[in-house]
């Protein structure tokens, strides 16, 4: 992989476009990578083993009569994968699911607010909407390149303080670097 981490010792999962392949073969030989390929792929070098707990305000709501609330807004703490060497133990990685057709947004607190942030978010490319067999990675389509590798992932950074903005019917990674998070330290 040339997005600087070192892989896991258990193989990965993925899926490519046509016959099935051997998850523990690498990446994908097929040049069109199915959606799940690039979210399985962001998963594994973000999100480490050890769940944190999430406190959200503003979240929790009153059914009314006759109205059932679904959960459309899904956030969860992790730290942050130990086999990433592009963030130091301690950084917390936050994923949300937003399956409203609505932006919604998310201001940091506590130890989070004053830290740097690093944004990944994935969403349909084209007019296809959630049919889509295609993902861009903060607007940027991804797949694979010329020489059959895999892009880098780049994060955009995003400044100390800023309200998170998680655009509608997307996955998002935000890896909340140097939290020094004691939960995060170790293995």
């Amino acid at each position: 992989m040339s997005s600087g981490c070192t892989p896991a010792p258990e193989s990965y999962i993925h899926r490519a476009a046509g016959p099935a392949t051997d998850p523990a073969a690498g990446p994908p030989q097929s040049p069109h990578i199915q959606p799940d390929y690039w979210l399985s792929l962001l998963y594994r070098q973000l999100v480490g083993p050890r769940v944190l707990a999430v406190h959200v305000a503003g979240l929790q709501q009153k059914p009314r009569p006759g109205r059932v609330i679904r959960d459309k807004l899904r956030i969860y703490a992790h730290c942050t994968s130990y086999y990433n060497h592009n963030y130091v133990r301690g950084s917390v990685t936050l994923y949300i699911i937003n399956l409203h057709r609505s932006r919604k947004k998310i201001k940091l607190v506590g130890t989070l607010r004053d830290k740097l942030v690093h944004q990944y978010i994935l969403q349909p490319y084209g007019q296809e909407g959630l049919h889509s067999r295609s993902v861009q990675l903060n607007g940027q389509l991804l797949t694979m390149l010329e020489d059959g590798s895999l892009p880098h992932l780049k994060p955009r950074p995003l400044r100390p303080g800023r309200t998170l903005v998680i655009p509608p019917l997307t996955m998002s990674f935000y890896v909340v670097k140097n939290v020094n998070a004691l939960a995060c330290r170790y293995r």
